[in-house]
């Protein structure tokens, strides 16, 4: 029955971008996309972003089938809290100096029923790999379609210690909080000339 609905999901979801003769290759459009966290210190709570994502796919609008499953990558580098210091404390912490980027490649999209025509509703799984450690990710996400164009937004809380993530001494002394929560927005645009 969830694969029934999942497939009837990703039918309604291509529908809805309109009929090429062809699958479409998509790219993600950093200009309109964005990633963010928020992190707590026990002192003070801060938050970090950065809009430097890749990512691509290929589908098929007719008959809703994703050919080619999602990989968006982040540089750990171009996360930015407003303090040197302190982005200097979250590179240390992602371990950017061997694994200079954060990864997830989405391997199931399972629609959920949400009786809105304006925002489908995604419960996306995938391998998150963060510092090296690959872990299974499930978030929910919405989806949105503006002409040719899909926007997909959603949010989740991540563990540091989930991905065997520690602080710098400095950090762990003032009580950085394990639970960091992550919203992105996506916009993902047709490349013409691509199949």
């Amino acid at each position: 029955m969830k694969k029934m609905i999942a497939a009837i999901g990703l039918i309604a979801f291509f529908q809805l971008v309109p009929a090429c003769a062809e699958p479409r290759h998509y790219r993600l459009d950093p200009a309109e996309s964005r990633v963010t966290f928020t992190g707590n210190s026990g002192l003070h709570r801060f938050s970090g972003t950065t809009s430097d994502l890749t990512g691509e796919m290929q589908a098929d609008p007719r008959s809703g089938t994703l050919l080619d499953m999602p990989l968006v990558r982040v540089p750990v580098g171009s996360l930015k809290t407003g303090n040197e210091a302190r982005d200097h404390a979250v590179q240390y912490t992602l371990k950017a100096k061997k694994h200079p980027s954060i990864m997830f490649r989405l391997t199931k999209a399972v629609s959920l029923d949400t009786g809105s025509p304006e925002v489908m509703r995604y419960r996306l799984t995938g391998e998150l790999i963060i510092g090296g450690a690959a872990r299974s990710a499930e978030i929910e996400a919405g989806a949105r379609f503006e002409a040719d164009n899909i926007r997909v937004e959603g949010a989740t809380t991540l563990t540091l210690d989930g991905f065997g993530l520690k602080p710098p001494p400095l950090a762990r002394v003032l009580g950085v909080r394990n639970e960091v929560p992550v919203r992105f927005e996506t916009l993902w645009k047709p490349e013409e000339g691509r199949g």
